[in-house]
Parts: structure tokens; sequence; C-alpha cells
């Protein structure tokens, strides 16, 4: 059990070619399986965007650029599905830095598959105060359903604040996606997850926090 990066977003004002060269080493033994695709109509007031696409076929992040009001910056947004093919952040850290690289938002996540970590748990702490970092506590949004193999959801703070954080019943999540027979699923008590094979499903427990340069 280890944390993770689920999200990387940093700002620079290199071309597109040159972010993509630094960061390559840290995709390991795939670096040379990685592409930008063709100039594209930008997003949220950029004027190009570039996909970063894997073997010809993936897309694992994007790179917008260009408009009068971007002051030369190029954004690099990279999701969770991409994150994963990072094989040394260590040298992605080292490559930003090369490319005078401002980080953005970073997420980091930590799923655990004991039953150390539980909905309830994350409620208590909340009330006894243990999210407060210095302020008042922050608020907590919980999100259930009707049906307990739902799963169960908790938001801590603010998503325009600089931390952000959801817990959520990870095995119960990974349950709706499984293609199987719905009375099946309805009496499944374990799940397979990935390099720890089969764990209950109650205690396959996901913690994020995303990070944002916002203060």
């Amino acid at each position: 059990m280890k944390t993770t990066v689920d999200w990387l977003k940093f700002r620079t004002t290199a071309n597109p070619f040159k972010p993509l060269a630094a960061i390559a080493p840290a995709f390991g033994t795939v670096a040379e399986l990685l592409t930008l695709g063709d100039p594209a109509k930008g997003k949220d007031g950029w004027e190009h965007r570039r996909s970063v696409i894997l073997a010809g076929d993936q897309v694992i992040a994007q790179m917008d650029y260009g408009g009068d009001s971007q002051r030369g910056w190029l954004r690099f947004d990279m999701s969770g599905s991409g994150c994963e093919w990072v094989a040394d952040w260590g040298v992605m850290a080292s490559s930003l830095e090369s490319i005078e690289a401002q980080l953005r938002r970073v997420d980091l996540a930590l799923t655990l598959h004991d039953g150390s970590v539980t909905h309830e748990r994350v409620v208590q702490a909340h009330q006894d105060g243990l999210f407060s970092s210095g302020g008042r506590t922050p608020k907590r949004r919980d999100i259930t359903g009707s049906d307990p193999r739902d799963g169960r959801t908790v938001y801590v703070g603010s998503r325009d604040g600089a931390k952000y954080v959801r817990c959520y019943e990870k095995g119960f999540e990974l349950l709706a996606k499984v293609k199987m027979p719905e009375n099946i699923k309805a009496t499944a008590h374990t799940i397979e997850y990935r390099g720890v094979g089969m764990v209950k499903i109650e205690d396959l427990y996901r913690v994020e926090v995303e990070f944002k340069d916002v203060d």
C-alpha cells in the first residue's frame, strides 16, 4: 500500500515539443512510444491543443497553448489514467524543474484493502476536527444511496480551494463496473484488485487529496 499520483497539471513557457521531450524519460520503457497528436482547436481560452499519445492511439494527456490572454503559457494536463504510465516520479520532478514548470494541480491517492480505513472512520475523523489545518474545520459532504452496495463517498473542503479530499468505498465502485448478472453481484463478498488478488469488497477503500495552486 502506497500513495500514488492521480493527476498532474502544470504550466510552462516552453513549446509543446520541449515538455514532451523533458518528461518522456519518466515513462521508462514506454518513453519511445510517446508522440504528439495533430494540432486541434484549444479550449478554455487557449488557441491550440495537442494530445500526448501513447502507442499511437491512447491519449494520456493534453497540452493547450496559444492565445493572447495566456501570456505565452502552455498548460499540460494529465489525469489518473495517464499518471499510471509514469515509471519514476523522481525523474518526473527533475524534468519539470528543467523546463521551469509551475505545478497547478497534483492529486495524491491511497487505496487500502485491509479494512483499516472505512466510511465511518472518515466521518468520525471529520467530527473530531482532524481535517482542520490551523483554521476551522472544512465542510463535509456525504453521498449515500438507498442501497448500501452502491458505496458511500465523503467530500471534505471546497473544490475551488487549495485542498479538496475525496474518500469513497472503492470496492463497491469496482463491483458496479464488473460485468456479471445482477443477482450474483448482489451476493458477492470479494473482488479482484490489481496487484493484490481477491479482497473483501467492504475493505477496499480509497482516499484522494487534490492540491491546487490557488493561494
